[in-house]
């Protein structure tokens, strides 16, 4: 994990070596793969994105307007790495966060930076409190309402991370009850609430600020 000054917006951050323009990446043109650009370069005369205001090119980077300025994001794998890049240049700082686990919500880890730079709290849950077990009617299938499914079969949580990769990982409760279950994934910063209810049984999904709903639709792991 690390953290950074924004780039001064009057640097030169193109990584084309004809161009001089001294803009950040958001205007700056851009042939290599890896940097973000709207108008063409006045240098070059090149493009290097849709012009859409959202998705650049192909290398994957993201622009964003936030309440308090814009956001520039990229999300890639390098060299075995699942990484993100977070800049905010309103705030003047950038956060990269880089895992050797595929598994891990690299995203997820940059915003949780992100909060706890701005002075804000962070949700960790309840505290446990001694070694609390996971109830059986856990079990089964959830899905949520964008298809994403998480897979509970004794004691370990089945969760589909990016281009389709598995990730099984061992569930242990800080709270546990008849009606209610509240517990984190062992080795990521992820925290799963279960609740029985009328219509069935649900499940929330937090990981760093994002809380992602699932209906259980089988008791059935398979």
């Amino acid at each position: 994990m690390a953290c950074w000054r924004w780039i001064s917006p009057f640097s030169r951050c193109c990584r084309n070596s004809s161009c001089r323009t001294p803009s950040p990446p958001a205007t700056c043109c851009a042939t290599a793969p890896g940097w973000a650009i709207t108008p063409p370069c006045p240098t070059t005369g090149r493009r290097g994105c849709n012009n859409t205001g959202r998705r650049t090119n192909a290398a994957g980077w993201y622009r964003e307007h936030a309440p308090d300025g814009p956001v520039f994001s990229h999300l890639g794998d390098i060299n075995g790495f699942v990484s993100v890049l977070l800049a905010q240049p309103a705030k003047n700082r950038c956060v990269i966060a880089l895992s050797h686990l595929a598994q891990t919500d690299a995203w997820a880890l940059a915003e949780t930076v992100c909060q706890l730079l701005d002075g804000n709290p962070v949700d960790t849950g309840p505290a446990a409190t001694g070694f609390a077990t996971l109830p059986d009617w856990l079990d089964g299938r959830y899905l949520a309402g964008d298809g994403d499914e998480i897979i509970m079969n004794g004691g370990i949580a089945t969760l589909t991370r990016r281009y389709g990769a598995r990730c099984d990982c061992a569930v242990i409760a800080s709270r546990s009850g008849p009606e209610h279950c509240e517990a984190r994934l062992e080795r990521l910063p992820e925290r799963l609430i279960f609740s029985r209810q009328a219509a069935g049984t649900r499940l929330t999904h937090i990981s760093g600020l994002k809380r992602h709903e699932y209906r259980k639709i089988s008791n059935s792991s398979r």
